[in-house]
């Protein structure tokens, strides 16, 4: 995070922490407050009430993951005085200009356990251990079944069906198994010991990085092979049904009152000063003002280009 440079660029980074035991999720910067993870009407994976903080330096972030990690439900088990009994996820949205632009999750799993490692447990720690080994099952299995998919079937068919819904960790975590997606990414990292009473947890391990690794690389080979049938299409090239689209969905439906009085396309609208925007959007809602006119004038402007395979 560079200060300088996100006050020039009207950048700003929001960050949440939350964890997940099995299905409960708990809020790690409000006292672990549960909360409900859910889809909205997008078809986005939501955590309902989830606390966000604006980040205004380097030193908040660090505080803030400090302040998440202890409230993380950890407790002493045979192999570790400080085991992690959840899945913690950070989040970390990047906006410009007030507009959503990036989002970047930082997942810490849960180390799965074996039965030999559960005869000093309770039966609350073995009921931890149950829904741990669940949901990194559940996460193995999407994997897998990701990959089989690559390996035998066409992209570009809707018959893939990935279990993401059978976990509350794989329902998070679902776009990391959109297999069309162009722009999401996934980075593993495998922690392993090189202790022989570790050998079956690393060899284990490894596996599953390697089944990771071959998804990888069948991605991307997917990837290259679709972008050569794409085009680039700027926001400026839009046809009317897709600049209407995009204003109705803009700020969560806020101008769809004035879609009737907005049928223009990317060009007629590209052309438009901000002046003639603001008098626009005002004498179609008079409820709307300047300040709404311009979000929606910069929102247009700053927005990169898309790649489409064709344009409505």
């Amino acid at each position: 995070i560079d200060d300088n440079k996100q006050e020039e660029d009207n950048i700003y980074i929001k960050l949440s922490f939350f964890e997940n035991c099995g299905e409960r999720t708990f809020d790690l910067l409000n006292k672990r407050e549960e909360l409900k993870m859910m889809e909205d009407g997008n078809g986005d994976v939501i955590v309902d009430g989830l606390t966000t903080f604006k980040l205004n330096n380097k030193n908040e972030m660090i505080n803030m993951l400090k302040k998440g990690n202890i409230q993380r439900s950890t407790h002493a088990t045979k192999n570790n005085p400080n085991s992690s009994r959840s899945h913690a996820i950070c989040q970390l949205d990047v906006y410009k200009n007030d507009i959503l632009m990036n989002k970047l999750r930082l997942v810490d799993l849960a180390g799965s356990e074996r039965k030999e490692d559960m005869y000093d447990h309770n039966i609350e720690r073995i009921n931890e251990m149950k829904d741990i080994n669940w949901s990194l099952s559940c996460l193995k299995e999407c994997t897998r079944t990701t990959l089989d998919f690559l390996r035998t079937k066409d992209i570009t068919k809707d018959n893939i069906f990935i279990p993401y819904r059978r976990s509350r960790l794989t329902f998070f975590l679902k776009d990391c198994f959109d297999i069309k997606s162009k722009s999401n990414k996934t980075i593993f990292i495998s922690h392993i010991a090189p202790l022989v009473s570790q050998i079956k947890h690393t060899r284990n391990t490894l596996n599953y990085t390697q089944e990771l690794l071959q998804l990888n690389s069948l991605l991307q080979e997917e990837k290259k092979k679709n972008i050569k049938n794409q085009k680039i299409i700027l926001p400026s090239q839009w046809g009317k049904k897709r600049f209407t689209n995009w204003l109705s969905k803009l700020d969560d439906g806020k101008f769809v009152s004035i879609i009737d009085y907005m049928q223009l396309n990317g060009k007629m609208f590209s052309i438009l000063w901000s002046q003639d925007v603001i008098k626009r959007v005002c004498a179609a809602n008079k409820s709307l003002s300047e300040k709404d006119a311009m979000f929606i004038f910069d929102s247009f402007h700053n927005m990169p280009y898309v790649s489409i395979v064709s344009d409505p």
